[in-house]
């Protein structure tokens, strides 16, 4: 093979690379349009309006100043910040470790971990913001009494649609008839308005 071949392969499958990589892009350009316009942006834009005083309309920049108050005393963030890196560091030695004694350190610097962030975290709500803490809470409640129910519900549910051995098609159509309800009610209203008979509204 000469070298002006073998300079032709390398040319086209460097267009070929180029062909396919404006394809990807293009193909992704949308998805990455949505979550730009409906994820990134609103997290920059919550962000930014946390960086400044608003009442009616936006008025004075105050910089972090609502984050100092809502996280309270800095020293238990870094405290907590402290934890977390504690764990990181104490979780990877503990998984790579070779030896017993490898393992004994990262489940000590774990446990330092623990403690270390336990306490930040607990430093951070006896002077933060109590709304905010009180926010977590309500949301926490939320979570573990709606989560697990739902799936508990559901589970249930499905298992009995598919071991259920008479009437199986009329469970089924019981189970699926709020899906179907309101677009048949929607049909039902739009051929009224719509009805060339007069009276009919």
């Amino acid at each position: 093979m000469t070298i002006a071949a073998s300079a032709a392969i390398v040319d086209a499958t460097v267009i070929r690379h180029r062909s396919d990589t404006l394809t990807a892009w293009a193909l992704l350009s949308p998805a990455l349009l949505v979550l730009g316009v409906f994820g990134i942006f609103p997290i920059g834009y919550a962000f930014f309006v946390s960086l400044h005083r608003w009442r009616i309309k936006k008025e004075a920049v105050v910089g972090l100043r609502h984050y100092a108050k809502a996280l309270g005393d800095p020293v238990w963030l870094l405290s907590l910040a402290v934890g977390f890196g504690l764990l990181l560091v104490g979780r990877i030695i503990h998984t790579r470790g070779a030896g017993t004694g490898q393992r004994l350190v990262g489940s000590a610097i774990l446990l330092f971990g623990v403690l270390f962030g336990a306490r930040g975290f607990v430093g951070i709500c006896q002077t933060g913001d109590p709304r905010l803490f009180n926010g977590f809470k309500v949301t926490l409640f939320y979570a573990c009494g709606t989560i697990p129910l739902e799936v508990v519900g559901a589970l249930l549910l499905a298992y009995l649609l598919f071991r259920i051995l008479t009437a199986r098609g009329f469970f089924r159509i019981l189970y699926f008839l709020p899906y179907i309800t309101p677009m048949i009610a929607t049909a039902v209203v739009f051929r009224t308005i719509f009805s060339p008979n007069p009276g009919s509204l």
